[in-house]
């Protein structure tokens, strides 16, 4: 007997939304046995969006009022879920890739593997949101040995932006635990009118950004007499209260970070 099951991502997931990009990820991944159709709200307005492996022998989705980014295979002979490349663009311009099956899959046990896919390989695919017209992206591992298909992570954009495939937003960086380059600190912090920052002087330092919880920056600086010293300092009486970030970068590599708080 089929079992639905509605996920609210906030009860069993770890959610980070900011401006233009709400990402969740489920750790360890969500895992949906073979035939279980479990339905699920991608963006919780209370819509069905997909429900997943509805059938029995199949691993795959199907659309309610969402709709995967996918192509007929003719060698599959069925409407199979098609696979995308990391920072491949999800969009308006992409409409023409989507079309509406009533399911696509990855695996079926009489055809086997639709094209792109292998067994307990993570794979992205992309999705459009009908009743928000919103682009997004899922990071899925299916498994024939088991039936099931475990969903690690998506994340979508506002109504009518578009989004890379991979793309968390401002969440790639919060979640990031790599151990940075160089040591960075802040005093006071909190602050109220001031923070300095310091870190290792004559160090690679080629950029200092502040940037706020929505990966906006608010300051930068770039020149090198001003960042050669090892600190810098700067007026944030201004600044509204709340979490802010100070991001060092040699080039594009971020080699230092350290987080700060503005208070009143």
């Amino acid at each position: 007997m089929k079992r639905v099951l509605l996920f609210l991502a906030f009860l069993f997931t770890v959610s980070i939304i900011h401006a233009e990009v709400h990402y969740t990820s489920f750790g360890e991944g969500m895992v949906i046995d073979g035939a279980e159709g479990v339905v699920i709200d991608i963006d919780n307005d209370g819509v069905t969006d997909f429900t997943a492996n509805p059938f029995e022998g199949n691993i795959g989705l199907s659309p309610y009022l969402g709709c995967y980014v996918r192509n007929w295979n003719t060698s599959y002979e069925a409407p199979a879920i098609r696979t995308m490349d990391e920072d491949e663009n999800i969009g308006e311009d992409d409409m023409g890739e989507f079309e509406d099956f009533d399911h696509g899959d990855a695996y079926d046990a009489s055809r086997g593997w639709a094209d792109g896919w292998a067994n307990d390989e993570p794979k992205l695919i992309g999705f459009m949101l009908f009743n928000t017209y919103s682009f997004g992206w899922m990071r899925v591992v299916p498994n024939s040995s088991t039936g099931t298909l475990t969903i690690l992570e998506w994340a979508y954009a506002d109504p009518g932006e578009s989004i890379n495939a991979g793309y968390r937003g401002f969440a790639s960086f919060l979640n990031d635990t790599d151990e940075m380059a160089i040591s960075v600190k802040a005093f006071p912090n909190p602050a109220t009118n001031y923070i300095r920052v310091v870190f290792e002087d004559n160090s690679p330092v080629s950029s200092l950004s502040i940037v706020n919880l929505a990966g906006q920056a608010i300051l930068e600086e770039n020149s090198p007499s001003a960042l050669r010293e090892g600190w810098f300092s700067f007026d944030v009486s201004e600044w509204g209260v709340g979490e802010y970030f100070v991001i060092l970068r040699d080039g594009s590599k971020v080699i230092g970070r350290k987080q700060v708080l503005i208070t009143r």
